[in-house]
């Protein structure tokens, strides 16, 4: 599941040679998210599904001028393929836990925050 499918920006202004700031930065943000989802996840899981929060797993890719950033649940990870934990109908032992629209919001101002960032790294880098 791709988790910063809320958080997004046009990049298509941003110099080719911004690659590597870019990447950079994304990548903070993923393991921020990937932080804040093993925190938001930790109390909810109880003891049935303890191993989910280690689950929690991020991994960047792309080039210019497409990056990408996937954060959440391995399935290749010890329980998580409890990933469905987050939007589980709910019930008596399986409420949701809605862990990745807390995920967003709480990185939302680090993401605007690292690309300003990265914009400026990669125009000073030019000499611009």
């Amino acid at each position: 599941m791709s988790d910063l499918d809320d958080l997004h920006r046009d990049l298509g202004t941003v110099p080719r040679y911004s690659q590597r700031f870019v990447h950079a930065a994304l990548g903070k943000t993923a393991l921020g998210m990937k932080k804040s989802w093993q925190e938001h996840a930790a109390g909810p899981s109880g003891s049935h599904a303890r191993g989910y929060p280690f689950s929690v797993d991020y991994d960047v890719t792309g080039d210019f001028p497409r990056y990408e950033a996937e954060v959440g649940p391995n399935l290749g990870r010890g329980q998580g393929a409890l990933g469905i934990l987050e939007d589980a109908p709910g019930g008596v032992s399986a409420a949701p836990q809605k862990a990745r629209p807390k995920v967003v919001s709480d990185n939302e101002a680090d993401f605007e925050k690292g690309l300003d960032k990265a914009v400026d790294d990669a125009l000073r880098r030019a000499g611009l």
